[in-house]
Parts: C-alpha cells; structure tokens; sequence
C-alpha cells in the first residue's frame, strides 16, 4: 500500500504534523506557547498536511507520555463475561480518578497480566474537537512511545526492554513475548531513569543480561551513567527518530494493523464519519431535508386549495338550498338533511322507503281457492301472520293434511311437514310454515300460473 498516511504526535507545547509514504517520514514541528490554543494548532496542522496533498484523509493522533497512565493488573482471577469491565474496575483501584473519566485499553500476554494504558477522557477530546473543527478526521488515537516501540519490535523482536528518550521523560518498555507488560515514564536525570531501569528489571524475571533498545538521541552523560550502573546488552538501534518511527507505527494503526498495541478512540473518542465521505453525507443530508421541506409545503398548499374548493362549493350548496327553501334555515350538513326529508316522504306515501307487505285477507281468499274441492277438514284454529302460519285442525284421512300442505306449497309458502294424529277415528293434525316473499311473485300470479 503506497497511499500516504498523515500523522500528528501532540507532545507538550510542541506539536509534530507527519506524512509517511513507503517509510519515508517528512515532519513539520509546531512550536506552541502557554496557554496553548488548540484552535490555532489544528489550523496551522492542516496546513502543514496540505502541503503534502492532504485531502482530508483519516489521521492518526499520537499522545505524548505525559498525558497516559499506565499500570499492570491482574486477570487471573477475573471472569471472561464481562471481562473488561472488571479490568476497567481494577485499574480505577490503582489510580486516583474516577474511571469514568478515563478512557483506557488494555494490553493482555498469556502469564494472565494486562498492561493497562489510560487516558483522560476530556483532555484528550478538546484536541480530537479541535480537528475536527478545522476538517480533520481522527481515526485512530495511540502513544507515541508505544507506536515507536511497536515499529521497532517488528525487526527486533528479541528485545527484552526499549528505552524511549525524549527530552524532559524517558519511557522505560519491558516486553514479553506477546508485546509490553510493564511501563514506566522517568523525568530526564539519570539517576531516575536508573531506578525506572532496575525496576523494569525485578519485573521481567528473564537472565540477564537484559537485551535492551534506545530509541532518541540521549544525552551522552546520560547514557553513559545508565551503561554503567546497570547491566543490559544493548542492541543496535535503529538511525531513525522517535517521531518517525511513530509515523510509520501509525502508519499501521490506520491499516488495522494493531500498530501501537493500545487504542484510545473508542467511546466518547470515537469520531465519526470525515473526508470525501463525511461531505457526501452532509451533503446527503441537506438535499434529503430539501426535498423533505419541498414535498411537505407542496401538500401543504394543495390542502389548502382544496379547503378553498370544499368552502366555494358549500357556499354554492347553501344558495341553492336557501333558493328552494327561503323560509327554512341552511342546515350544517345539506346533503344529510335532505337525504333525512326523502326517506321522511316515502313513509308517509308508501313508498320503497317501507318494506312490501302481503294482504292477510287475500291470502285467506288464494289459500281457500288452491284446496281441492272435494277436501273436507275442520279447521279449528287459523294463524296467518306475515312471517308464519299456523294451522290446527281435524280430517278424515291422514293424507288430507298432506293435500293441504301441497296447496299451500304452490302458493309459495315453505310448509314443514304436517303432524298428525289419531284417536276415536279422528285425525288431527298441525301444519307450521312460512309466508311466501312479499318481493317475490304475488299468490296470484302462483295461482293463475296453476
């Protein structure tokens, strides 16, 4: 991969904007004063990231030592649900802020030790807004020590501690082999980088000579107390500065590839989206909210010139009514009101408004006409209503009833079959039905068909 990749390494009052291409490092120093202007500095780094065709490309933020705490824990005996918030818990017992005010990744090796690195988390977002206030993205957050630490680990990876020097702390790295276990940041005295050294030392239980890296350009002075008060084997370092080894550690990190082992932006410190993407986004966003704003003022006005429509033509319906009735009050509801008058005039005339009722008499007159002449029954009661008939009474035969249930079939009435019976030679009987559909064709016409 030969894109360049653009690095800002905030250390104190001195900031370092970087772009690495292929491993070359080119880096612009920016000397800020107290109380520094984090606005100012973001403005001056993307001029400086322009120079080298900066187009608004993620970046990678590097913090100096000064601004991380770090510690080792304890998970042996932590359970895996939930295992980094126990992690997060053990770390606040080991540091004097609240843990909800950090930020904090954890570096874990197979002896069941993490390295815990944090950070605060407010300090570290005013610079991340900053950026982002000048158009810079930030896509990953990391140490400076430890991205550097990281890039030389790549090709010396049997070093056994890496002393970063810088010019008011040293970072003292002791390494396992599944990368930094233990952390300590001295001031620049060589008495204190010794004690940083040999305490590094009792924590790595490794035979010494211990294989040790510098990194940075040391003082002679200093280096020349360290040699001798302390029995390390050092390797040969590599040429490069702290800075540029950082640049091409976050060089790494950009590319998902874990460079600098720890990473800060997460939660609260994590960005969202930026460069040609973000722009696309907004640029989304606005044109949706347009035509969101367009279509809303267009279905506005077109209620409105249907409201005005319904209101002319309420007013032409109420001249007409007043028209036709001058001495009867324009109801609220027209339609319904004169709906209400047809269905009022069809009860009084007699109209389809009332439902089609049969003559009981004439029904009397068609059912006497339809029996057989030579039928002789005595009918002791007779119930001819518009849904149902009854008919009780006595006959000869038991088939008379039949006969009369017939007659009455063909005048469209539906007859359940008769029940009768029998004593002293006398048969009674029952016949139940209903009437013919007053809608349906008239007995009459039953009658005259037969």
């Amino acid at each position: 991969m030969n894109a360049r990749s653009y690095f800002i390494a905030v250390d104190g009052l001195t900031w370092h904007v970087c772009s690495c291409n292929s491993g070359q490092v080119q880096s612009v120093a920016i000397s800020l004063t107290e109380p520094v202007d984090l606005t100012a500095a973001a403005q001056e780094s993307v001029k400086a990231l322009r120079q080298w065709g900066w187009r608004a490309q993620a970046i990678c933020l590097g913090l100096s030592s000064q601004m991380i705490y770090a510690t080792p824990i304890d998970c042996t005996q932590l359970p895996r649900k939930g295992r980094r918030q126990a992690m997060h818990y053990q770390l606040e017992e080991q540091l004097p802020i609240d843990s909800e005010r950090l930020t904090a990744d954890y570096i874990s090796n197979d002896a069941g030790l993490a390295l815990a690195v944090a950070v605060e988390t407010q300090r570290v977002a005013e610079i991340v807004a900053a950026l982002a206030a000048a158009g810079v993205h930030v896509g990953s957050i990391r140490s400076s020590a430890l991205l550097a630490a990281w890039q030389v680990r790549q090709t010396a990876q049997d070093a056994d501690m890496i002393l970063v020097a810088g010019e008011q702390d040293w970072d003292v790295l002791s390494f396992s082999a599944d990368g930094p276990h233990s952390w300590d940041t001295a001031s620049a005295n060589p008495a204190n980088i010794v004690r940083a050294v040999q305490a590094q030392m009792l924590l790595t239980p490794r035979p010494s000579p211990l294989k040790a890296l510098l990194l940075g350009a040391g003082d002679e002075e200093t280096c020349g107390v360290i040699e001798q008060d302390v029995p390390l084997h050092w390797l040969h370092a590599p040429a490069s500065t702290v800075i540029e080894l950082a640049a091409n550690g976050a060089r790494a990190a950009l590319t998902g590839k874990n460079g600098g082992w720890a990473e800060f932006c997460r939660g609260s410190l994590a960005g969202g989206l930026s460069g040609e993407t973000g722009k696309l986004l907004k640029a989304s966003a606005v044109l949706a909210a347009v035509v969101l704003i367009a279509l809303t003022a267009g279905l506005v006005w077109r209620g409105l010139r249907y409201q005005g429509l319904a209101q002319q033509l309420r007013h032409e319906q109420a001249q007409a009514f007043s028209a036709v009735h001058p001495d009867v009050p324009v109801p609220r509801s027209i339609r319904s009101h004169l709906a209400s008058e047809v269905a009022r005039l069809d009860a009084i005339s007699g109209g389809q408004a009332l439902p089609k009722q049969a003559s009981a008499l004439e029904n009397l007159r068609l059912l006497a006409q339809a029996m057989p002449p030579d039928l002789r029954l005595k009918v002791s009661e007779l119930f001819l209503g518009p849904t149902a008939l009854t008919i009780k009474g006595q006959a000869h035969q038991h088939s008379d009833p039949e006969v009369l249930s017939q007659a009455l079939h063909c005048l469209g009435y539906t007859v359940e079959a008769p029940q009768t019976d029998s004593a002293a030679g006398v048969v009674t009987f029952t016949l139940t039905g209903k009437p013919p559909d007053p809608c349906a064709a008239s007995p009459s016409e039953s009658v005259s068909a037969r």
